[in-house]
């Protein structure tokens, strides 16, 4: 390892006060973006100049193409989660998020969703339980659907609906910009 190559790395605390409530879980909704409708996205660069709050959060609008928005997508109360780990081999970590969702409802509209956006890279926006949003993909490293399973379930007990994994091989940042919803035109 280069001894030069850390000289001007910001090192700096971490802190939380435990009287601070930290609440688990997302609300119950998500925003999608399709990776072709992103005209801009300015993600954070790494240098010496800024700190881990700026290194963790995308403060600029994610601005889609003219025309186009994020979409919301309802999600089942309790059963949503993101994930941000490190893999690769030890010395050559990378960033990796997953965004674990279940859509209640196995009807038409999930499955034409499913259908038509299974291989489409995009952009999806959750919040959590303590009001922050984050963003699960980017332009440069959008996320995929890894996996998105329907079932009617057996019984009353059974949930109905679809679970998924959609998987960015990014950082997980904290967004403080706008959501741009796609509007639908008059008539449509």
């Amino acid at each position: 390892m280069a001894e030069q190559c850390f000289e001007n790395t910001p090192l700096e605390d971490i802190l939380l006060c435990p009287n601070v409530e930290t609440q688990a879980g997302l609300v119950p909704e998500t925003h999608f973006l399709p990776h072709p409708f992103i005209q801009t996205m300015e993600v954070p660069v790494l240098d010496a100049d800024s700190d881990y709050k700026k290194m963790g959060t995308i403060s600029e609008d994610i601005v889609p193409i003219a025309g186009q928005g994020f979409v919301k997508m309802s999600l089942m109360i309790d059963m949503n989660s993101v994930t941000s780990n490190l893999v690769g081999n030890r010395g050559n970590k990378k960033d990796q998020t997953t965004l674990n969702i279940f859509i209640p409802g196995t009807r038409a509209e999930v499955l034409g969703f499913k259908r038509l956006y299974k291989n489409v890279p995009g952009v999806f926006v959750v919040k959590d339980q303590n009001g922050r949003t984050f963003v699960v993909g980017t332009k440069d490293a959008p996320a995929y659907i890894d996996n998105l399973e329907f079932t009617t379930g057996a019984g009353p007990e059974d949930d109905n609906g679809g679970t998924g994994t959609i998987i960015a091989n990014t950082n997980l940042f904290e967004y403080t910009g706008d959501i741009v919803l796609k509007t639908e035109p008059v008539g449509g």
